[in-house]
Protein backbone atom coordinates (compact mmCIF):
# COMPACT_ATOMS: atom_id res chain seq x y z
CA UNK A 1 0.00 0.00 0.00
CA UNK A 2 1.05 3.20 -0.85
CA UNK A 3 2.43 5.78 2.07
CA UNK A 4 0.19 8.70 0.83
CA UNK A 5 -2.50 6.13 1.23
CA UNK A 6 -2.02 5.34 4.74
CA UNK A 7 -0.98 9.55 5.39
CA UNK A 8 -4.27 10.40 3.83
CA UNK A 9 -6.32 8.23 5.86
CA UNK A 10 -4.69 8.76 9.05
CA UNK A 11 -5.22 12.74 8.44
CA UNK A 12 -8.59 11.69 7.64
CA UNK A 13 -9.37 9.79 11.32
CA UNK A 14 -7.93 12.54 12.97
CA UNK A 15 -10.04 15.26 11.47
CA UNK A 16 -13.07 13.07 11.62
CA UNK A 17 -12.07 12.68 15.31
CA UNK A 18 -11.53 16.65 15.82
CA UNK A 19 -7.83 16.31 16.61
CA UNK A 20 -7.32 18.81 13.83
CA UNK A 21 -8.44 22.01 14.66
CA UNK A 22 -10.11 24.16 12.17
CA UNK A 23 -7.32 26.88 11.54
CA UNK A 24 -4.72 23.98 11.12
CA UNK A 25 -7.10 22.02 8.52
CA UNK A 26 -7.78 25.00 6.95
CA UNK A 27 -3.72 25.68 6.15
CA UNK A 28 -3.40 22.00 5.47
CA UNK A 29 -5.90 22.32 2.73
CA UNK A 30 -4.23 25.49 0.98
CA UNK A 31 -0.62 23.91 1.57
CA UNK A 32 -2.52 20.88 -0.58
CA UNK A 33 -3.80 23.07 -3.27
CA UNK A 34 -0.21 24.68 -3.60
CA UNK A 35 1.80 21.05 -3.91
CA UNK A 36 -1.28 19.63 -6.14
CA UNK A 37 -0.16 22.87 -8.37
CA UNK A 38 3.68 22.39 -7.99
CA UNK A 39 3.07 19.03 -8.62
CA UNK A 40 0.69 19.15 -11.96
CA UNK A 41 3.38 22.22 -13.08
CA UNK A 42 6.38 19.36 -12.72
CA UNK A 43 4.07 17.41 -14.92
CA UNK A 44 3.55 19.35 -17.83
CA UNK A 45 7.55 21.04 -17.94
CA UNK A 46 8.57 17.10 -18.50
CA UNK A 47 6.50 16.59 -21.16
CA UNK A 48 8.78 16.54 -24.78
CA UNK A 49 7.20 17.94 -27.37
CA UNK A 50 9.08 15.92 -30.12
CA UNK A 51 7.68 12.94 -28.27
CA UNK A 52 4.20 14.62 -28.88
CA UNK A 53 4.80 15.15 -32.62
CA UNK A 54 6.15 11.43 -32.68
CA UNK A 55 3.12 9.63 -31.51
CA UNK A 56 1.11 11.98 -33.98
CA UNK A 57 -2.00 13.94 -34.34
CA UNK A 58 -5.07 11.21 -33.46
CA UNK A 59 -3.25 10.41 -30.00
CA UNK A 60 -2.86 13.84 -28.96
CA UNK A 61 -6.17 14.78 -29.89
CA UNK A 62 -7.66 11.27 -27.84
CA UNK A 63 -5.87 12.73 -24.58
CA UNK A 64 -7.16 16.88 -24.91
CA UNK A 65 -10.48 14.87 -25.56
CA UNK A 66 -10.48 13.12 -22.49
CA UNK A 67 -9.32 15.94 -20.55
CA UNK A 68 -11.67 18.26 -21.66
CA UNK A 69 -14.38 15.42 -21.02
CA UNK A 70 -12.79 14.77 -17.46
CA UNK A 71 -12.76 18.87 -16.89
CA UNK A 72 -16.35 18.96 -18.03
CA UNK A 73 -17.33 15.84 -15.50
CA UNK A 74 -15.71 17.97 -12.54
CA UNK A 75 -17.02 21.35 -13.19
CA UNK A 76 -20.81 19.12 -13.23
CA UNK A 77 -19.90 17.59 -9.96
CA UNK A 78 -19.21 20.75 -8.20
CA UNK A 79 -21.79 22.62 -9.75
CA UNK A 80 -24.10 19.41 -8.47
CA UNK A 81 -22.36 19.63 -5.05
CA UNK A 82 -22.92 23.89 -5.04
CA UNK A 83 -26.36 23.41 -5.17
CA UNK A 84 -26.76 20.95 -2.98
CA UNK A 85 -25.94 22.94 -0.33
Amino acid sequence: MPWFIVGFLALAALRSAGAIPSETALALRQTSSALTLVAMAGLGLGVDVRTLRAVGRPVVLTVAASLVLLIAASLFLVHLLAIGT
